[in-house]
Order: structure tokens, then C-alpha cells, then sequence
């Protein structure tokens, strides 16, 4: 993945999330980031690659700009020929039963059906959200 460094980059700096113009993250906010060792990113294709950038940008912009989230966690992940990225935070959390998806959980699903993946969201009230988004390689 080409894009696994901009994975990065859009943990690290707000300039490349959605809305913001800080150079980095708010002051209060945390993030880590965490991928497979030894894994050859290049092997990704790119339109999987970009989309899983883009998804990450989401997320970290909805933590950080709804959810109020002090810690911001992303694990990209390939084992057995499944590619993953879980953006995890420790911010408000809603009821999913209650709360109809936004434009940004919306424009994450489009992006991992595009790309034939799956999505899932788990969130709780002052517990934070869970994204995962899954494809296979095989």
C-alpha cells in the first residue's frame, strides 16, 4: 500500500482530515497506530489502499470533531489474505439502535461496498466507537 504511510500521516496531522487546519492533532488528543510487521504493503492493491486512507481520515475526523475523543487508535492488519483497519477512540459514543448514520458513517459503508469489503460499527454511550472495515485479497 502506498497509501499505508498516509495511514499514518492521517493519524498523526489533521491536515489531511476532513475540516481541520491544525497541523496536528488537538492538543488533548492521543493517537497510535499499529500495522502487521513484515508485511509488504505494496502488494495492496491501490484503489484498496486509498480507500482504506479515506475511510481512516473519516474516522479520525468524526472522533475527533463529534465524539470528543482523547485517545485515537488504528490497527492495520493483514493475516491470512484478509486486509483490516480498525480506528478505535475513547470519545462519546452514541446509540446505534437510536441515532440514524451520518454523512460520514455513510460515506465509510459506500466506500468499503465499492471496494467489495465489509463494514461493522460499534458504538455505546461514553464508551467510544468501534469502525472495522474488512476485504479479502483472495
Amino acid at each position: 500500500i502506498a497509501d499505508h504511510m498516509r495511514i499514518k500521516k492521517a493519524i498523526f496531522s489533521t491536515t489531511v482530515v476532513v475540516g481541520y487546519n491544525s497541523p496536528q492533532l488537538p492538543e488533548k488528543t492521543k493517537a497510535e497506530y499499529r500495522s502487521t510487521p513484515g508485511t509488504d504493503w505494496n502488494s495492496i492493491p491501490s484503489e484498496i489502499g486509498f480507500e482504506f486512507y479515506r475511510i481512516t481520515q473519516e474516522a479520525i475526523n468524526n472522533a475527533i470533531k463529534y465524539a470528543s475523543a482523547h485517545k485515537i487508535s488504528v490497527e492495520l492488519k493483514l493475516e491470512d489474505h484478509q486486509l483490516s483497519i480498525t480506528i478505535e477512540d475513547d470519545g462519546k459514543g452514541f446509540d446505534t439502535e437510536k441515532k440514524t448514520k451520518g454523512i460520514g458513517l455513510h460515506t465509510i459503508a459506500q466506500r468499503i461496498q465499492s471496494i467489495k469489503g465489509t463494514f461493522e460499527l460499534i458504538s455505546h454511550i461514553n464508551a467510544g466507537t468501534k469502525i472495522v472495515a474488512k476485504i479479502s485479497l483472495a
